[in-house]
């Protein structure tokens, strides 16, 4: 009850109690909205009363309980919208949502829950007026409710930021002061502002910092015959390593991989045919090199020609030779081009001799030159 003596008809012994009864539940409904209805709260289904929230009529309805968990039951402040989670997420946040009820449950039912509901519904626009706050402060300028700006302001007044009457009034946005309203009191010449743990204090900066001598992309630092920083130029891709030369850093050539092959004995005559000899790549190499070489070297004839197959395909659009009377593919007259330089690691590589001349040549290597990939 309100007071001692209710402003809501009794409940007597009476032959209207349900109509009386009736009559007080709706002259209460407003306190009603969002509780429990128990006329569709079952299992995990939570049903809940509507009414007037700031204006807005919130229809009854349901929601959907999570299982074997705590529910969060929120309504949102700009709508009434009822919502459910089973994260607290909505149910801390004051700015957007009230809560309402903490619901557990169980793997198909409540098992308990706590009633969360403030005062709230009623069927006004839901914003309350500065006109209607008993014991408000004043406010000091016109702009702001329709206190007159002019004269002193009272000692419990309140007033705006940029009111006229204050000093140095200003708006209250984001300001900067100029470096000469900060007192450098201790401060000497060319020291900063520091945190020493505790408190700002000026402090001399430590010295240090260089002159970059780097000029273009690739550049390194390196130190100088006195420590100072100097510039190391780029080296050549895939060629160059950083080594030390007399005592200072700088770019070393790197050792190539050479894989050589004997095709043959010494001083047997060479003769056509596939794969002479079979092998192989102990790693993957990037070919940037063939060449072919032989112990005896033939007199006349056609070119010797030689061919090299990565899995039983050539790897060379222009195959390698050895012209009559040499005993190298160093002075051919016409150099072997690569077609494909990128030979995988454990593929079968295999030596053709495609063509001899006057059947004299003897002791044929081939050699695989290039880069571990």
């Amino acid at each position: 009850m309100a007071d001692y003596t209710s402003p809501i008809q009794p409940i007597e012994a009476a032959t209207n109690v349900a109509t009386r009864l009736n009559e007080n539940f709706d002259a209460a409904s407003p306190a009603m909205l969002y509780g429990r209805d128990a006329r569709t709260t079952t299992g995990l289904t939570w049903g809940y009363i509507g009414g007037r929230f700031a204006g807005a009529l919130i229809a009854s309805g349901t929601v959907s309980l999570t299982p074997s968990s705590t529910n969060y039951l929120v309504a949102a402040l700009d709508d009434g919208a009822v919502s459910v989670s089973a994260g607290a997420d909505d149910w801390d946040d004051a700015d957007n949502f009230l809560p309402l009820y903490k619901i557990t449950t169980g793997p198909s039912a409540v098992v308990d829950y706590e009633d969360h509901r403030r005062a709230i519904g009623g069927g006004g626009s839901g914003a309350v007026a500065w006109a209607d706050i008993t014991g408000k402060p004043t406010l000091g300028t016109g702009a702001a409710l329709d206190v007159a700006a002019s004269g002193d302001a009272g000692a419990v007044e309140l007033v705006k930021g940029n009111d006229s009457r204050l000093t140095d009034s200003r708006a209250p946005t984001a300001h900067t002061h100029a470096l000469s309203s900060i007192a450098a009191s201790g401060a000497t010449t060319g020291q900063v502002v520091t945190y020493n743990g505790s408190a700002w204090e000026p402090a001399t900066p430590s010295s240090g910092g260089m002159a970059n001598p780097m000029t273009t992309a690739g550049d390194i630092i390196i130190g100088g015959a006195a420590g100072e920083p100097s510039r190391l130029a780029a080296g050549t891709n895939t060629i160059d390593v950083l080594g030390m030369a007399s005592g200072a850093p700088a770019w070393v050539k790197r050792t190539p991989l050479i894989i050589p092959i004997a095709c043959s004995d010494e001083s047997t005559a060479l003769t056509t045919g596939a794969a002479k000899v079979t092998f192989r790549m102990p790693c993957a190499m990037t070919l940037t090199a063939v060449r072919a070489s032989l112990t005896t070297a033939q007199a006349s004839g056609s070119i010797f020609t030689v061919d090299i197959n990565e899995g039983g395909t050539t790897i060379l659009s222009t195959k390698l030779t050895i012209d009559n009377t040499e005993k190298t593919s160093t002075t051919a007259a016409t150099p072997a081009v690569i077609s494909d330089a990128a030979l995988a690691d454990d593929a079968e590589i295999t030596i053709d001799i495609d063509q001899v001349g006057d059947g004299t040549a003897a002791g044929l290597k081939v050699y695989l030159i290039g880069w571990p990939a």
